[in-house]
């Protein structure tokens, strides 16, 4: 009768445990029904796949050494959930990182589903025999290389990342953010040089990414209040920047003219390249490479200039929710 005291104890503080932390029951629900669902779409019987493939994909070597970031996407999600719910007090963060992840995860379910893709990236034999290449091995075979489209490790490092760019407790903790940042470039790149995925799967996981973090994380009122107040403590004229115009507007407009530049330049590429390939080839003695190549690969520097410039267009847009 001894025990019943201490067992009784140990329910009780249990319980209010579990009572506290109640909200993270959403998210490890999620990810059971998550995995049922895509253990389904990956065995389910499929008459016809659409192939994913880009000209730029085949640009792109294959480099063991990024299955490195690559399988660091697994505790970097994990770790940054479980910090979010179990050591930041603020619960609205907790709720905009997972409410992100679910919907991204839900739109690759769905995309998934309706448009079942493939793609035919992996090499047939590795360059190479080490360590990394014996671990992409293990990740070909469970991993099979459809339903890929939008890239889940690039939409999930980028919306971990966004919510670590927001949290508060880690506004001072420059170190952090700097190196989610980095991990999350990696990642992304580790998706392409191992090729898991397609350059499409990174745009589309990008856009994704992008979608949600103007969904989930708006400008509020109340932090024009707190800069408005702050303004006035640091006897600023805060008229004087209110009055102003947000450049938020200028920079979604030079996002919109880059983007409209980035999709001519890939549209351009992928029509000469596909014509320079289908081109017949009356003599053999004509076989020398034209010159497009090797511009294409200064273009494919240009387009991530692009790219690096849309996410950097987006982060200082979203600086203006906390400054």
């Amino acid at each position: 009768m001894a025990f019943w005291p201490y067992i009784k104890k140990r329910s009780g503080k249990m319980l209010s445990k579990i009572k506290k932390y109640r909200h993270g029951f959403i998210i490890a629900i999620y990810f059971v029904v998550y995995l049922i669902l895509f253990g389904y779409l990956e065995q389910r019987p499929v008459r016809a796949y659409h192939v994913v493939h880009t000209v730029f994909d085949d640009m792109i070597p294959f480099c063991e050494i990024f299955i490195i970031p690559y399988l660091l996407w697994f505790p970097y999600v994990i770790l940054t959930v479980v910090y979010f719910l179990f050591r930041n007090k603020n619960k609205r963060e907790y709720f905009q990182l997972i409410f992100n992840l679910m919907m991204g995860m839900t739109v690759f379910l769905v995309v998934s589903y309706i448009y079942p893709n493939i793609q035919h990236l992996r090499p047939a034999v590795f360059p190479r025999n080490n360590i990394f290449t014996q671990l992409i091995a293990e990740i070909y075979r469970t991993d099979t290389p459809t339903n890929i489209l939008p890239s889940i490790h690039v939409f999930n490092s980028l919306a971990v990342y966004f919510a670590i760019h927001h949290c508060q407790a880690l506004k001072d903790k420059k170190w952090i953010q700097r190196g989610s940042l980095i991990l999350s470039i990696l990642i992304i790149l580790s998706t392409m040089f191992i090729k898991q995925h397609s350059v499409i799967d990174v745009c589309l996981g990008t856009t994704l990414a992008l979608f949600g973090h103007l969904l989930f994380y708006p400008q509020r009122v109340e932090d024009y209040e707190e800069q408005r107040a702050m303004a006035q403590m640091s006897k600023k004229k805060p008229e004087q920047n209110y009055n102003k115009k947000s450049p938020v507007g200028g920079f979604f407009i030079c996002v919109l003219v880059k983007s409209i530049k980035l999709l001519t330049d890939l549209i351009g590429c992928h029509k000469h390249l596909s014509s320079t390939s289908s081109r017949k080839v009356g003599h053999s003695s004509e076989k020398t490479s034209p010159k497009f190549p090797v511009q294409s690969h200064i273009l494919i520097f240009d387009i991530i200039l692009q790219l690096l410039f849309f996410i950097q267009a987006f982060l200082r847009c979203s600086s203006y929710q906390h400054d």
